[in-house]
């Protein structure tokens, strides 16, 4: 994994980094996968980090993968909302009786 371009927005706080990801003959990395590797090279913390994007190139063997990373946790959960959907319980209506 190496870096192509990484820019800092200090309006949001955060770095946005593109990196390239090499894996010839095997399938396109996982998130969780890319976010452990640039963690380590980046020297940040995984939980700071967001992986935006992955763009798989058609039989290259190459990713690119776009991951922001903030400079603090603060900067992170202000900006990055995970919204997780509420089920809704199914009611059943009433049986109705005939008469």
């Amino acid at each position: 994994m190496k870096i192509i371009k990484q820019t800092h927005n200090p309006l949001l706080g955060r770095y946005q980094v593109e990196l390239e990801y090499e894996h010839f003959q095997q399938p396109v990395p996982k998130a969780t996968e890319v976010l452990k590797e640039a963690a380590g090279i980046l020297k940040a913390s995984p939980e700071t980090m967001k992986v935006k994007y992955i763009y798989a190139g058609y039989g290259e063997g190459k990713s690119r993968a776009v991951v922001y990373v903030y400079d603090t946790a603060e900067a992170f959960s202000k900006i990055e909302v995970f919204r997780k959907k509420v089920k809704k319980k199914d009611e059943k209506p009433a049986a109705k009786k005939e008469t």
